[in-house]
């Protein structure tokens, strides 16, 4: 629903996002896209790409302006909501993603990628 990035001065500035995006299920291939989902289902929040040396949120489409992703030292938000014919959450999720570029074995890497959840009373400029 809605992207921030962190500025050099430590605050976070909202992104532009023409529509809100669809973050990928888990296992995409064999998932649907728009599934009935009875109890509890997975999607997909993002990715390192080796390639690109930058976080990557998962979204089925990518438009030409979409700025949802994360290089060394830097650091966004994402608010997601979890979203049915039959539901919607009562309060967006805010999450913060940071990444200080360095690739290690699986067990080390919670320490270069965090991802964490920000406290529902937080601004998203980063202000309380």
């Amino acid at each position: 629903m809605g992207l921030a990035k962190r500025g050099p001065d430590g605050t976070f500035f909202p992104e532009s996002l023409v529509t809100p995006l669809q973050l990928t299920w888990a296992f995409p291939f064999a998932h649907e896209q728009l599934p009935t989902v009875a109890s509890t289902d997975t999607c997909d929040l993002g990715f390192l790409d080796e390639e690109g040396a930058r976080f990557r949120l998962t979204t089925y489409v990518i438009p030409n302006n979409f700025r949802g992703f994360v290089a060394a030292g830097k650091a966004m938000r994402v608010e997601v909501v979890a979203s049915a014919s039959n539901f919607s959450s009562r309060e967006p999720l805010t999450i913060e993603v940071s990444w200080d570029g360095k690739w290690t074995d699986l067990e080390e890497m919670q320490r270069h990628l965090v991802i964490k959840e920000v406290a529902p009373g937080d601004d998203p400029r980063g202000r309380r």
